[in-house]
């Protein structure tokens, strides 16, 4: 559960942003010129992270996927995981949400076998909120 305010962009979980399941100060993957050069053909992006992971779990905190309305580049795992993840990721394009946070079990009800359990994050970037520096 989310229990501070996402930190700013900068790719970094520390010690505002504490997520069930991540390590304190795991230093999260933003690939700058990629988001740039999506946001510039696309309007709007959504990354989604990988904040955290525990068990069995196809990818590890730090890994990031794009998607915009009709896109997406980067994988975060495959499977129903990322199915869901990138519908949600399609819905928060436009709307009023900019960020949100889950935890998925990678069980039975995701149709995963994997067992273990992973925190994403997703975040909402047009060319107002892109990033300048990184």
């Amino acid at each position: 559960r989310l229990r501070t305010e996402l930190a700013r962009p900068s790719g970094t979980c520390h010690r505002r942003t504490r997520f069930a399941g991540h390590q304190k100060g795991t230093r999260m993957s933003l690939d700058l010129p990629a988001l740039t050069q999506s946001v510039a053909q696309h309007g709007a992006v959504v990354r989604i992270l990988v904040c955290g992971s525990a068990g069995s779990a196809p990818r590890e905190a730090g890994t990031s996927m794009l998607v915009t309305a009709s896109t997406s580049t980067g994988t975060i795992g495959g499977g129903a995981l990322e199915h869901q993840a990138i519908a949600k990721a399609r819905e928060m394009i436009g709307g009023p949400q900019a960020r949100l946070y889950r935890k998925f079990p990678l069980g039975p009800d995701l149709g995963q076998c994997c067992g273990g359990q992973m925190s994403l994050v997703w975040e909402v970037f047009t060319e107002q909120t892109l990033p300048k520096t990184w």
